[in-house]
């Protein structure tokens, strides 16, 4: 991958209950508690792996030595973000440096987790169970505030590799322009949309197969707001083959790498999914417009 790899490390997923886990002294629930029914909320529920919302499994961090403000009405700085999908995971900071939960900001109401840093990214380890040559379905729903900088709100991929990951990604390393785009195994794809501050999109990026050597633009589509989007690949990077990602060993959501931009992140995420199926056309215009209806009933 072009730049440096992401400073933080592999951690180790919750195995308890859905949402509720210890995270220790001053790590407190801010948000709801509890798990979520993905087809009550309008969504596919076959094969959803890991299911963020920043109204759900959202914990705060202590703060100037206090303790953790649990006011859902005030900004608070990110510990963990627990999984509503039943499925156990739990994404924490590894730096010390955490995101911070705002009560609104995507959406116009809507609450969201705020990443202003190359160090705020929240993880996990391993890549949610999904084999290294699945389909899957990686889904954000964002909002830029510094367009220029390079953003990943949903990644998978290997700590310290120079090109082992998959993900959404806007302002891709060597971008042509401050626009969308996406990540895979070592190839960096530009779209023609550009970034726009303070809007909100729905991003769905489905890999039908991962087969080592054949041509990823075969095998991805990538949607913003329900559009369909053509990638160009960038300079820099492989052939535009689907490479090995065998390694791979986090999952993380607000990372930033390097841009050739030369800017830092600041962007706020509202809600994730990963599935580990490729979602059907039909399926993606039911995911498309449930969650447009939540955030952003404008871009349906």
């Amino acid at each position: 991958m072009d730049g440096p790899a992401p400073a933080f490390d592999a951690g180790v997923p919750d195995s308890g209950p859905a949402v509720a886990f210890d995270g220790g002294p001053g790590c407190l629930p801010l948000t709801a508690q509890g798990g979520l029914s993905p087809s009550a909320e309008g969504l596919p529920a076959d094969g959803l792996v890991l299911w963020l919302r920043s109204d759900q499994g959202v914990y705060a961090a202590p703060s100037d030595g206090g303790p953790a403000s649990t006011d859902a009405g005030t900004i608070a700085a990110v510990c963990a973000w627990a999984d509503v999908s039943g499925n156990g995971w739990v994404l924490q900071n590894q730096t010390g440096m955490l995101p911070t939960w705002q009560p609104a900001g995507v959406g116009g109401d809507r609450p969201s987790i705020e990443f202003a840093s190359t160090m705020e990214a929240l993880q996990t380890s391993g890549v949610l169970g999904i084999s290294p040559t699945s389909p899957r379905t990686l889904i954000a729903v964002d909002s830029l505030i510094n367009t220029d900088g390079r953003f990943e709100p949903i990644a998978q991929g290997q700590t310290g590799s120079p090109g082992t990951y998959l993900m959404i990604d806007e302002n891709p390393y060597e971008t042509t322009g401050n626009l969308e785009g996406v990540y895979m195994t070592s190839n960096a794809f530009d779209t023609a949309l550009a970034t726009v501050a303070f809007g909100t999109n729905v991003h769905i990026y489905t890999i039908s197969a991962m087969t080592i050597g054949t041509p990823i633009v075969d095998s991805v589509e990538y949607r913003v707001n329900g559009a369909p989007q053509t990638l160009t690949l960038l300079p820099g990077g492989s052939d535009g083959t689907f490479q090995d990602f065998s390694a791979a060993n986090f999952t993380a959501v607000g990372a930033s790498f390097t841009s050739s931009t030369g800017a830092g992140p600041d962007a706020r995420v509202a809600e994730v999914l990963v599935y580990d199926r490729a979602l059907s056309v039909a399926e993606r215009a039911s995911v498309q417009s449930t969650l447009a209806g939540r955030y952003a009933p404008g871009i349906q």
